[in-house]
């Protein structure tokens, strides 16, 4: 608290000359009343002489005040001057400044604070409230801070102002004292920082931007020093691709990840990327486990900060590349395949050039090979035609063929010499979608279609069940090819049967999908054993059906398989309903909320491990139950007939609730409670999932304990009395009574805290908060201002003031009286050379050097201490907060003044 400063002598010039003249008054006073009595007693010589002193004594007195006055006067003129820098250096600041009256509105602004408020003249801004240019949701926290300066305490805060402009301010509101150190306005200086907060969210967007992106890119990047080849950062696909958690890859280097490069050639290549600017080359690393990948890698050496760092992109390839040693194997087999397959096959590319052809080509169409080996389809076309039953028939079907490039076909062609050909006809087309030309097939099949005649009747009733069935049935040759196909399969794999007809599943089927499909069904085949299996089966882009799949096989008059059968139907449902009972059985168990069910009737069907943790109560006690078991009571009927409203309307409720243990404790839990109903919308189930909250009351109750208490003695602070000083006005608005505030500021503080440390002085204050609050009532307030200085709130006296200040004065001396009692501290220190007594009105115990005592041994140290005592009434709202607190400081200094250890009650003048 800041002591009042005494006025200084000759501190203006208009005192100094009033002085000045009043004492040539009293001069001429004097030389008049010695000439007086001069004429009458003209032998009285001692008066004449003390004349001649008192006049001497004038002058010089006269001489120091003239001199006073020309010193002031030069002090004016630097005054005047700095003033005028002063504001020149204002109204030309960039920023807004103002200041703010004692009543919170605006006496003064800058040029610059009128052109951000977009005004012209000083005079619009003047009486304005400062609050009111500031938004609602920031004018509390504000306030709050323009309270705490008019007490005393400088702030810097941010806050958006009123209005739509969603306009940023930062400013402060530093205390102006006047000459007595009382506060009598606020200095306040504003700067418009909307452009730099809004630069600063988009920076804190674009930095989440990238993280999103580092660490969601499904490619690997990697941050190395280009100098150690130690890793600096590295995202999630690094550590999935290698194997290696984030920390263990921190702690390696670059060559623990090669598969061929040591350091030397690392080095190199990084020396050569950085002359270079950066390069893109393959290369191989080593996962945990061991195994190689082969990644294309783009890395660049990147400048931030003076510092160097390299940056690698990678992916894995591992996969394309096995795909290009697949496709070459696969042409492999797909030459030999053709050389060997029983079909011939001929392949005629977009612009009528024969690509490719077999022998049985050639050996089937009797083509001379001059004629084949010409190139030309055209001319062996010709050929082919001469050679069938129908020829117009057969020349005008490849034309369309050519023509609608998309479409594939499978025909029976009988010839002029009675044979049967089977052709099968496809685009071929890549991966790109590009058409590339046509591939022919051609079988002969004469001795196969009069096999089939006496196959027709077998073959009908198998189509009649097959075509009919529910489940997919599927007939295959003992090498794999699809011969039949029933309507299920073609709706499951959505593919038609003519295309799946004459090849294997892995042709119409993606082979890591149906490879050991393909494999159970060669085995089949082969060995005659019947096979079951679980089968997942493209489901077009839907989910992925799981089928159980039996396959058994045909067998030929010895009895060696010349077939295979197979049967699937769809399973998915019903390893979808396991797959879903077991992670909700798992959540159920492991987690860490305490979960209920209840049936319709709100009884327990269910609880979970976490339940029981939490209430005390095991499943089996709980069981049949109604949740009412843990009512603890502290919610009314009202309550609850809220929550089941909201369930009833919503199906769902959540909030906080006190339940009770088993053990009859009492918790807070929030609870979240959701209905499940049938497709009528009839409750079947309750489900409550909660969680004990009770270290987050616990913590919320200690942080306003923090908040409004004195650390030091318990008692309340400044921020909880004015809290109460307010209330206790309010109270005394409605009731009529007066209130008082006690302003106390102990008298001999300062040499127990110099004489013996803030230890012991400690120690004090504690005693004085308790000596004080014994001295009052359970409704009253004690509280510690700062320092050593209390205020103590009394509420509830009397409605007559004079009884009222009767009733305070008495409490007062009460405490008065309480506190100037001899304190008796206790304290540890070390040995140190003390004279007897401090001569500080505190005396202690012997602190001898001598040999053997205890350097921590235990002191009492006694001490006296008065206090002085301000009073103040108040009585509703006829004065603020503030003015009741100053005013009571004010008495206090009054009983200071008036030889402390005293009561003094503040009078309001007039």
């Amino acid at each position: 608290m800041d002591k009042p400063v005494e006025p200084q002598q000759g501190e203006s010039k208009p005192d100094l000359q009033a002085e000045i003249v009043r004492l040539n008054k009293v001069v001429q006073a004097l030389m008049n009343r010695v000439e007086r009595n001069t004429s009458i007693q003209s032998s009285d010589f001692n008066l004449f002489q003390t004349a001649i002193t008192l006049e001497e004594e004038v002058r010089r007195r006269t001489g120091e005040l003239e001199a006073a006055l020309r010193e002031n006067e030069k002090i004016t003129r630097a005054l005047r001057e700095s003033e005028n820098h002063n504001r020149l250096l204002v109204e030309n600041s960039p920023m807004c400044i103002h200041e703010i009256g004692m009543d919170g509105r605006i006496t003064s602004m800058n040029r610059s604070g009128l052109i951000m408020m977009g005004l012209k003249d000083e005079c619009e801004i003047q009486g304005y409230r400062y609050l009111d240019a500031v938004s609602d949701a920031d004018r509390e926290r504000i306030g709050a801070l323009m309270d705490k300066a008019y007490g005393g305490e400088s702030s810097h805060f941010e806050f958006q102002a009123a209005g739509t402009a969603e306009q940023i301010y930062k400013s402060c509101f530093v205390p102006i004292k006047d000459k007595h150190g009382h506060i009598e306005k606020l200095m306040g200086i504003t700067e418009d920082i909307t452009g730099r907060k809004r630069l600063e969210r988009q920076l804190t967007e674009r930095e989440a931007l990238f993280r999103t992106i580092f660490e969601q890119a499904d490619f690997a990047i990697e941050l190395i020093d280009p100098d150690t080849l130690q890793f600096v950062e590295v995202n999630p696909a690094v550590c999935r691709m290698l194997g290696y958690t984030r920390e263990e890859l921190l702690r390696m280097n670059l060559v623990d990840t090669q598969a061929d490069l040591d350091r030397a050639a690392l080095l190199d290549s990084v020396r050569q990327n950085e002359a270079e600017g950066g390069a893109s080359f393959a290369n191989r690393h080593r996962c945990r486990n061991g195994d190689i990948l082969d990644v294309e890698i783009n890395a660049h050496i990147l400048h931030i900060g003076g510092k160097r760092l390299l940056v690698a992109l990678w992916r894995d390839v591992t996969g394309q590349k096995r795909a290009q040693e697949e496709i070459r194997f696969k042409n492999t087999i797909l030459q030999t395949q053709q050389e060997t397959s029983p079909d011939a096959i001929l392949v005629v590319d977009e612009n009528g050039r024969i690509v490719s052809y077999n022998r049985q080509f050639v050996e089937l169409w009797q083509l001379p090979p001059q004629l084949i080996e010409a190139g030309e389809d055209e001319p062996v076309l010709k050929s082919v035609v001469d050679q069938v039953a129908n020829p117009q028939a057969f020349f005008a079907r490849v034309q369309y063929l050519y023509q609608h490039r998309d479409e594939k076909s499978r025909e029976e062609i009988p010839l002029g010499d009675g044979r049967v050909i089977e052709r099968y006809s496809a685009p071929a087309t890549g991966a790109d979608g590009r058409y590339y030309g046509r591939v022919w097939y051609f079988r002969d099949i004469t001795a196969r279609k009069r096999a089939e005649e006496n196959l027709v009747a077998r073959e009908r009733e198998f189509r009649t069940l097959a075509e009919n069935s529910p489940g997919n049935i599927a007939r295959y040759d003992c090498e794999g090819h699809t011969l039949y196909a029933n309507p299920t399969l073609e709706h499951t794999l959505g593919i038609r049967a003519a295309d799946m007809v004459g090849k294997t599943p892995t042709e119409f089927v993606p082979r890591a999908l149906f490879d050991a499909y393909q494999k159970a069904l060669l085995h089949v085949g082969a060995t005659g054993e019947s096979v079951s299996f679980e089968q997942i089966v493209p489901a077009g882009e839907g989910r992925p059906q799981i089928h159980s799949i039996h396959m058994v096989p045909e067998l030929g008059p010895y009895g060696i398989p010349v077939g295979v059968l197979a049967v699937g139907h769809d399973i998915s449902e019903i390893k979808w309903a396991e797959e879903n009972l077991h992670i909700t059985a798992s959540v159920f168990e492991n987690s860490q909320e305490g979960i209920v069910i209840t049936d319709a009737d709100n009884r327990f069907v269910d609880v979970n491990p976490a339940f029981t943790r939490i209430t005390g109560y095991t499943r089996e006690e709980a069981m049949g139950k109604d949740p009412s078991l843990l009512k603890s009571g502290r919610q009314d009927e009202a309550y609850y007939r809220s929550m089941w409203k909201s369930l009833q309307e919503n199906k769902a409720w959540r909030g906080e609730i006190w339940n009770r243990r088993k053990s009859g404790e009492i918790y807070p839990e929030m609870l979240s409670i959701t209905a499940i109903c049938d497709d009528k919308e009839k409750v079947q189930r309750y489900v409550g999932v909660f969680s004990d909250i009770s270290y987050i009351k616990a913590h919320e109750s200690e942080l306003s304990r923090i908040a409004h208490y004195d650390a030091l003695t318990g008692v309340p602070n400044r921020l909880l009395l004015a809290d109460r000083l307010t209330q206790a006005m309010s109270a005394s608005e409605r009731s009529g009574r007066h209130g008082a505030v006690m302003f106390l500021d102990l008298d001999n503080f300062k040499p127990l805290n110099d004489g013996h440390g803030h230890e012991v002085g400690d120690l004090l204050l504690i005693e004085v908060a308790q000596r004080i609050t014994r001295c009052v009532r359970g409704m009253d307030t004690v509280a510690r201002f700062g320092g050593d200085e209390f205020v103590v709130l009394l509420g509830e006296l009397d409605v007559g003031r004079e009884v009222s200040i009767a009733q305070a004065r008495a409490v007062a001396e009460k405490i008065r009286a309480a506190l100037e009692e001899p304190y008796y501290l206790r304290r540890k220190y070390c040995v140190l050379p003390n004279p007897e007594n401090s001569g500080d009105g505190t005396t202690s115990g012997p602190r001898s050097s001598a040999e053997g005592q205890d350097d921590n041994a235990e002191h009492a140290v006694e001490h006296r201490c008065t206090a002085s005592i301000g009073v103040v009434l108040f009585v509703d709202h006829e004065a603020s907060l503030e003015n009741v607190l100053k005013w009571a400081d004010i008495a206090m200094y009054r009983a200071k003044e008036n030889g402390r250890n005293t009561v003094c009650v503040f009078e309001k003048q007039g």
